[in-house]
């Protein structure tokens, strides 16, 4: 009988494909101590029963492009076709709506740092249409995917759990290597030419992708595209790390939160960064700019969603969380996020089509009319 799901090694695997990279098979091999015939036809098996997912996180600011975190107060009526509207932009990575006495839409987009004006030109359009009532933007300083640390996962029970008190003692403990997180980033273009973007498409769909292949449907060679892996991709720090998303909640319910938490200091908001991470459940973390505040992107079973909230009403009980909202979206991060509209970069740069987009919501509002 065939074997489903995944068992303690196939996490101290994807444990190896962080810490070396699912470009270092050999290195991974020896970590997790199993020859590299058996590592590759595990993970192929991971991949093929969908509970594994390879890709990487790129440093967007180092791309030039600005992160930012939008919220929408939209008319009702239009939701959904309001979102399949905005679907239409291929810099937003991710939009979903909020299950909440009033509904929100979220939304994160990556848009080239010259073109920030059309974004807010887009959304000003909205609300001139009365799509949307009004909307919040926040521009992100830091978009950080979690790693998956292995200590949550119990093999002889094959769970994945964890104490909040624990995970607060850790925060406590970090606070003595804390400091004040950045507030500003520089956002500086280090793309250099065409084939650090055919490296990057290719990447981001398949992390562990041969160069070969690559090299196999372009016009250059093997030799050429590891030139601009090593010297543009990997020194240019265009790659922020490789994502090796293990799908945690196999088969089993569970909720999308996503939290809101502004912290009474910086450090404060750095300690608690270091004592999360690895914390399965969280799946993207947001700093945002100005103040200190932290958007949480999650994905947690339902009876492991009141530990959390308790961790953070501990937190803001003792002074360190000024306060904090949660919001519970249809989907996870991971299951929405976008790929970058790596076909929208030329020798000119990132071409944001901010008129397209804009008719796409006027289309919206004469299907309104009707």
């Amino acid at each position: 009988m065939a074997r489903k799901g995944y068992d303690y090694l196939d996490v101290k695997i994807v444990d190896g494909l962080y810490k070396f990279t699912p470009r270092k098979f050999r290195k991974i091999a020896e970590f997790s101590k199993i020859p590299e015939s058996t590592l590759r036809h595990r993970i192929n098996k991971l991949l093929s029963q969908h509970l594994l997912k390879m890709s990487i996180n790129p440093k967007y600011q180092n791309l030039g492009l600005l992160t930012a975190v939008v919220k929408l107060d939209y008319a009702p009526e239009v939701g959904e076709e309001l979102i399949e509207a905005m679907r239409v932009n291929p810099f937003a990575l991710f939009i979903d709506r909020t299950f909440s006495e009033k509904p929100y839409i979220h939304a994160v987009y990556a848009v080239p740092i010259e073109s920030e004006k059309f974004l807010i030109y887009y959304l000003d359009r909205m609300v001139d249409l009365d799509l949307i009532y009004n909307y919040e933007l926040e521009r992100v300083v830091h978009l950080h995917r979690n790693s998956l640390d292995s200590q949550y996962y119990n093999p002889e029970t094959k769970t994945w759990g964890f104490d909040e008190e624990a995970l607060y003692q850790r925060f406590v403990n970090m606070l003595n290597q804390a400091k004040a997180p950045e507030t500003e980033v520089k956002i500086i273009n280090r793309i250099k030419d065409e084939y650090d973007i055919i490296i990057l498409s290719a990447l981001e769909k398949f992390s562990d992708v041969k160069l070969t292949e690559v090299a196999e449907e372009t016009d250059t060679t093997v030799q050429n595209l590891h030139y601009h892996y090593h010297r543009h991709i990997l020194e240019n720090d265009v790659i922020e790390q490789y994502i090796n998303h293990l799908k945690i909640f196999y088969n089993q319910p569970v909720l999308h939160p996503l939290f809101q938490i502004e912290f009474e200091k910086g450090e404060y908001l750095d300690a608690f960064m270091k004592a999360v991470e690895g914390l399965y459940i969280i799946e993207y973390n947001a700093v945002l700019l100005g103040g200190s505040r932290l958007i949480q992107f999650a994905t947690v079973q339902n009876t492991l969603l009141m530990n959390y909230m308790r961790l953070l009403e501990k937190m803001q009980a003792n002074g360190y969380i000024k306060n904090f909202k949660h919001y519970l979206m249809q989907n996870s991060f991971e299951e929405a996020k976008s790929m970058l509209p790596y076909d929208a970069y030329s020798e000119t740069g990132w071409n944001y089509m901010d008129e397209v987009y804009v008719e796409k919501i006027r289309e919206l509002k004469k299907l309104r009319r009707r």
